[in-house]
């Protein structure tokens, strides 16, 4: 059924039909989360098939054939797989015969070995993702004693099996949770159940009627998990709550989600003679939000940060969540069949006679081109500059989301003849899967991320245009940053950079300065190298600011601030206004030797993310100072959430340090007990920073205290947590934070 646009990348849920993506790795030891369609690397060039498969190799005879390892798929003999990181699981089967034998398949990523292989049935199969390392799969015969398997995707063996009602019908994964549907046909009603992975009823079972407005031939079921609501439709449909089972609405026509929104359903009125059917959009709390005749367009992928992504309709109109219109479009293609994706701040439609992209925020025609004709049979990927398919040709063709141009283009591999195909992302790339084999294609370029905007410089070719030529500016470029936040090490910042001189601007230098302030408070300041990937920015209108630039006048950068080149985290900044951090300012000096003076667009594909070679001297002041001026808004910051969720309670002490304090084999200062201290709060669960002078239970008031955020009622829970994270008890002891307590007895040590 339709589905829509996802308003936040993190947690972007799938069209029925579309490869499951789950957790993602790279060639390092990053790992990172990116949408469902998006590749973990990028393709600047073509790529080669990095290994195949032949379902002859995991079963004999002369009709073994892949088929989809889902549950609800195998008797129409369709293809696909299910993407789980560092494995792609098939399903391998005997067709055009009288054999029930099917095997379940997990293959490696990077390298195509079999890891395992696992007895299945015909009319069997697995949810759409994992849950706790755990695959959930149907085992049946055809309806006939149908049980739940949970297979440990580590290493095929199975976790657990449970009975299941005989007529079910649909089984999927979300919210950490297994959820089953069954059809009764002679009462006339669903029954849905949430579960673990060993118990699929272990948190509730709620029949759901479908007397009255069950239409549908129930050939196939699609059961989908989002924003809090559960979905099926197959004979009429029903969307509940995932918390409780409660119905937001029962005896519809249909139901679908709408991820990052709630559901749509078809909600019926009239007799059974003659029904009328109106699609009604509920918000993910259950409140009906509009009606309309159109239906909400599925998607291939949502790759932006943006959230407030519109409802992109069939109808040529993008609607706000309450069903305004923000502006209407012609379709330009009569023959569009569920083709919408968005990257960045463009809308790409595809149908079997072009492929068009629209500006998100207000539908004008970005460009449109015959070139090539993505089918509508399989999805489209992006690897964050390009739309990569496959053509009515069948080949595999990456355009340029930011003008239409052919960027490369590949022929499949010869025996991939089967009309039943499947396309999608897995491992580090993508997969084009067929009934004959499974092919493999890796990244050419570096990793991936998710782009604000899409422009030339996105990595796009420019032949459509003409090369744009840049030289180096005299005034340095302006940067706007759209995005702070923290990982297990680091302040990362996306940044949008406009040149500030009409013909554009190129970073080359290997050694440019990059600080960052809010007011008068230094957030960060390192040194980046930009020789071995010169940053091109391209023409501005003229030499326009950085909020006004167009989206193919700026580029966007990530760049990584590890512990000791940054002294505030997001929480003590300023906030956000009109996208951006309105009162961060960035400066940005170049020195060293540049590697190159001139460039042109596109030339150089970009680094999804910058990391930092070393420290830089802080806007104002020096490193320690800007040590100290961090350490006291942090416990400013904190001191309320201490006071009103921690005081008087017993919690783990991580750290006290002051300046000339000897241990540990140094000589304390603030940037010393800065860095310790953001060490452990990114790594620990809400680590909070005291000043010990604020509080009664300390012997000195000068010192800084870590504590970790989670309370016990006694000591020994405190000391508990310590052992259970490792910590000695020269790092890690029981302490009652308090303004009123004695010093005596608010400390217990191993």
């Amino acid at each position: 059924m339709w589905t829509a646009l996802v308003a936040v990348v993190a947690v972007l849920a799938l069209t029925a039909g579309s490869v499951v993506a789950f957790q993602y790795f790279r060639n390092s030891d990053e790992t990172v989360a990116l949408p469902p369609g998006m590749t973990q690397g990028t393709f600047p060039t073509a790529p080669e098939v990095a290994w195949t498969a032949d379902p002859h190799d995991y079963m004999s005879g002369p009709t073994a054939s892949f088929i989809n390892p889902e549950f609800g798929s195998r008797q129409y003999l369709a293809t696909g797989f299910l993407d789980v990181g560092d494995k792609v699981i098939a399903a391998v089967a005997k067709t055009r015969t009288d054999s029930n034998e099917v095997r379940l398949i997990a293959l490696n990523s990077r390298t195509g070995a079999l890891e395992w292989s696992a007895p299945s049935t015909f009319g069997g199969g697995c949810a759409n993702g994992v849950v706790e390392g755990v695959l959930p799969c149907i085992e049946s015969d055809f309806g006939r004693n149908p049980k739940m398997k949970s297979f440990n995707v580590h290493d095929g063996t199975v976790r657990s099996e449970s009975n299941l009602s005989p007529n079910t019908v649909a089984i999927s994964v979300g919210e950490g949770y297994v959820f089953t549907a069954a059809y009764g046909p002679s009462e006339g009603e669903y029954t849905l159940t949430k579960g673990s992975v060993d118990n699929p009823a272990s948190e509730w079972s709620r029949a759901y009627s479908t007397k009255k407005c069950g239409v549908g031939s129930g050939d196939h079921y699609a059961l989908e998990v989002s924003d809090g609501l559960v979905s099926l439709s197959g004979v009429g449909g029903v969307i509940a709550h995932t918390s409780d089972g409660s119905v937001v609405a029962e005896d519809t026509a249909w139901a679908s989600p709408v991820p990052g929104f709630g559901a749509v359903a078809g909600i019926c009125s009239g007799n059974t003679n003659k029904l009328t059917v109106t699609p009604t959009y509920f918000h993910a709390s259950g409140a009906v939000a509009f009606t309309a005749d159109a239906s909400v367009s599925p998607t291939d992928f949502v790759a932006s940060p943006r959230s407030d992504i519109p409802l992109i309709m069939s109808d040529g109109t993008a609607r706000e969540h309450d069903g305004t219109v923000k502006w209407s479009t012609p379709q330009r293609d009569s023959n569009y069949a569920g083709a919408t994706a968005v990257l960045g701040d463009v809308v790409v439609q595809r149908g079997t006679s072009s492929t068009t992209a629209l500006d998100l925020e207000s539908g004008s025609l970005r460009w449109e081109t015959s070139e090539y004709l993505l089918t509508t049979s399989t999805s489209l990927v992006t690897d964050g500059a390009n739309l990569i398919g496959i053509t009515a040709d069948d080949e595999i063709v990456a355009v340029s989301a930011a003008d239409g141009s052919t960027v490369w283009s590949t022929s499949v591999i010869d025996d991939q003849e089967s009309s039943r195909t499947k396309f999608g992302t897995a491992g580090n790339g993508f997969v084009y899967a067929s009934n004959t084999s499974i092919a493999m294609f890796e990244p050419t370029g570096p990793p991936s991320h998710v782009p604000d905007s899409v422009s030339v410089s996105s990595g796009a070719n420019t032949d459509s245009g003409g090369d744009q030529y840049v030289t180096k500016c005299g005034s340095a470029p302006t940067f706007t940053p759209t995005d702070i936040i923290t990982d297990t090490g680091a302040l990362i910042v996306t940044m949008r950079i406009t040149a500030t001189c009409p013909g554009g601007d190129i970073l080359a230098s290997d050694t440019t300065s990059i600080s960052i302030s809010d007011g008068a408070a230094n957030v960060a300041a390192a040194v980046f190298d930009f020789s071995d990937s010169p940053l091109v920015l391209p023409h501005t209108t003229s030499g326009s600011s950085n909020s006004s630039a167009s989206a193919g006048e700026s580029v966007q950068r990530k760049f990584r601030f590890p512990i000791g080149t940054f002294w505030r985290t997001p929480d003590t900044l300023s906030g956000k206004s009109g996208g951006s951090w309105n009162k961060i300012l960035v400066e940005c000096v170049e020195s060293g030797n540049a590697s190159a003076t001139t460039g042109v667009v596109g030339q150089h594909v970009p680094n999804a993310k910058m990391e930092a070679t070393g420290p830089a001297t802080p806007q104002t002041g020096d490193a320690e100072s800007a040590a100290f001026d961090a350490l006291r808004a942090l416990a400013t910051a904190d001191s309320s959430s201490v006071s009103s969720e921690l005081a008087d309670r017993w919690v783990p002490q991580l750290s006290s340090k002051r300046p000339g304090l000897v241990a540990e084999g140094k000589t304390w200062n603030n940037s010393a007990t800065l860095e310790e201290h953001l060490a452990l709060r990114l790594k620990y669960p809400q680590v909070r920073l005291l000043w010990s002078g604020d509080w009664s239970v300390f012997s000195a008031p000068d010192f800084w205290i870590t504590i970790a955020g989670v309370t016990f009622p006694d000591p020994d829970g405190a000391l508990g947590w310590c052992v259970g994270n490792g910590l000695d008890r020269d790092h890690c002891y029981a302490k009652l934070v308090s303004k009123t307590h004695s010093i005596e007895g608010s400390t217990k040590t191993r």
